[in-house]
C-alpha cells in the first residue's frame, strides 16, 4: 500500500517502537500522522519531537485517553478504576455484556477512530500486558480472604466485580470487536499488530519477574493473551470486508530508547531518599524474597530523589548498566532495536513481503480443506463402429484419489 497522501495513526505513539515507527512513516509522506498515546504529555511529547522531521505537507496530530475503557474514563488513573466500585462494575459490564451500540459507540477506541478515520492503523500498544496485568490471581487472594469474614450484601458485590473486571479473555475479545467494527465502518484499509511473545522470547525457564514464583504465572497469563490475541487477527484477517490485517511478533527485549542519566523514574514518579542509619537498614538473606514495604528506610530527604545513569527501555521503565546487560545476554532475552521493527512494519504495510508476518505464517501452516468434489479437465467425443460416445475425464483434488474415466 502507497503511504504517501494517506491518514495513519500510529496507537501507542509514544512508546520505543512507536515512536520508531513514526519516524519511519514521516519519510513516506503521509497527508496526516494521528498520534496516540495513553497520557496527554506523552501524545503532545511524542508530536513535538517528531514536529521536525515531519514533511511540511503532513499534519501532525496527537490523541491520549486509555483505549480499553469508556470515553468517560479515558482519562481516569489507573489506581482509581480499580479502586472505586462503580467503575469496576462498568469494567466488568463493557466486557462481558452481548455488544451493544451504546457500548460500542461509547467506547473510547471507537470513538478515536470514528473521529480521525484512519486508513492506516499501527498498533503498537502492549495489549497482553494492559490486560494480564490486571493480576486476576491479586483479585482472587483478595475475594478469598474477604469471603472468610462475615461480609455484607454491599461487600460481596464490590468483590465480585472487581474480580470480574480483572479477567484477561473478554476485555480482549470485545476490544477485537470494537476495533473491528469501527475498522469497517469508518473505512480502515489496514491493521498492522505489533505484538508480544510474552517472555522476551524465553521459554518456562524464564527467570526475570516481578517477585512471583518461578515461572510467574503472570507472565504466562500475558503470553496465553498475547496468543490468544494472535488467533482473534487470524480470524479478523479471514473475514471479509474487512482491512488488511497483519501482525508482527518480536522474540526479545525491545531496546533501547534511550540512554542518559538524572532522576530515576518508575510509573512516572521519581524514586524519594531516605536518610537509612545501619542499625535500620533491611537484611538480605539469600533465597528470600525481599519485599520493600518491610524494610525501615528512616527519614526522608525532603526533596531529594534518586539519581544516576540509566538505559530507558520504555514500557519495561529504566535499568541500570548491568541489568540491562545480563537482561539482554545470550541465552536470555537477548534484544531487538525499535528501528528494526520499524523497518519490517513499513514494508508489510508497503506490502512487501518481509517474512516476518505472523498471519501469513500462520495462514501457510493450517490444514485447510482442498476444494472438495471433482473437476472437470477435459471433454469429447469417440465413433466406434458408428456409434458415438462422449466421455468426461474428471480428476480429484484431493491428493489422496486417482484419475476417474467416465
Amino acid at each position: 500500500m502507497e503511504i504517501k497522501g494517506k491518514k495513519v495513526m500510529v496507537l501507542g505513539g509514544y512508546g520505543e517502537v512507536g515512536s520508531a515507527i513514526c519516524r519511519k512513516l514521516l519519510q513516506e509522506s503521509p497527508r496526516e500522522l494521528i498520534v496516540t498515546s495513553l497520557r496527554e504529555d506523552e501524545a503532545l511529547g511524542a508530536v513535538q519531537k517528531l514536529r521536525p522531521e515531519a514533511p511540511g505537507k503532513t499534519k501532525l496530530s496527537p490523541v491520549y485517553g486509555n483505549l480499553f475503557v469508556r470515553w468517560s474514563l479515558k482519562d481516569t488513573p489507573r489506581d482509581m478504576l480499580w479502586s472505586t466500585p462503580r467503575y469496576q462494575k462498568w469494567l466488568a459490564q463493557d466486557a462481558l455484556e452481548e455488544l451493544s451500540e451504546k457500548i460500542l459507540t461509547s467506547s473510547t477506541l471507537f470513538k478515536v477512530i470514528a473521529r480521525h478515520r484512519p486508513e492506516v492503523i499501527i498498533d503498537c500498544v502492549n495489549t497482553a500486558t494492559t490486560l494480564a496485568y490486571q493480576n486476576i490471581y491479586q483479585s482472587y487472594r483478595e475475594i478469598s480472604r474477604a469471603l472468610e469474614t462475615p461480609m455484607d450484601a454491599d461487600g460481596l458485590t464490590i468483590s465480585i466485580y472487581h474480580l470480574l473486571s480483572t479477567v484477561c479473555i473478554p476485555p480482549l475479545i470485545r476490544h477485537l470487536q470494537i476495533l473491528y467494527e469501527a475498522m469497517k465502518r469508518k473505512g480502515t484499509l489496514f491493521y498492522l499488530k505489533v505484538g508480544t511473545t510474552g517472555t522476551g522470547g524465553m521459554g518456562l525457564n524464564i527467570p526475570f519477574t516481578h517477585g512471583e514464583e518461578q515461572p510467574s504465572r503472570l507472565l504466562l497469563s500475558k503470553t496465553a493473551v498475547a496468543g490468544a490475541h494472535t488467533l482473534l487477527l487470524f480470524l479478523l484477517s479471514r473475514t471479509p470486508g474487512g482491512p488488511v490485517v497483519k501482525e508482527l511478533k518480536p522474540a526479545a527485549l525491545i531496546g533501547w530508547r534511550g540512554v542518559g542519566r538524572g532522576r530515576i523514574v518508575k510509573g512516572g514518579s521519581s524514586i524519594p531518599l531516605y536518610d537509612c542509619p545501619a542499625d535500620k537498614g533491611y537484611r538480605l538473606i539469600r533465597g528470600k524474597r525481599f519485599f520493600g514495604q518491610e524494610a525501615k528506610m528512616g527519614k526522608r530527604l525532603k526533596g531529594k530523589e534518586m539519581e544516576g545513569a540509566y538505559v530507558d527501555t520504555g514500557e519495561n521503565g529504566f535499568f541500570s548498566l548491568d541489568e540491562y546487560k545480563v537482561v539482554t545476554a545470550l541465552g536470555l532475552m537477548e534484544y531487538i532495536t525499535p528501528e528494526e521493527i520499524a523497518r519490517e512494519a513499513i514494508l508489510e504495510i508497503r506490502g512487501t513481503h518481509s517474512s516476518k508476518d505472523v498471519l501469513g505464517a500462520i495462514a501457510g501452516a493450517v490444514m485447510g480443506s482442498h476444494v472438495p468434489g471433482w473437476a472437470f479437465a477435459a471433454t469429447g467425443v469417440e465413433r466406434d463402429g458408428g456409434i458415438s460416445w462422449r466421455w468426461i475425464c474428471l480428476w480429484s483434488l484431493r491428493p489422496e484419489s486417482s484419475q476417474t474415466d467416465l
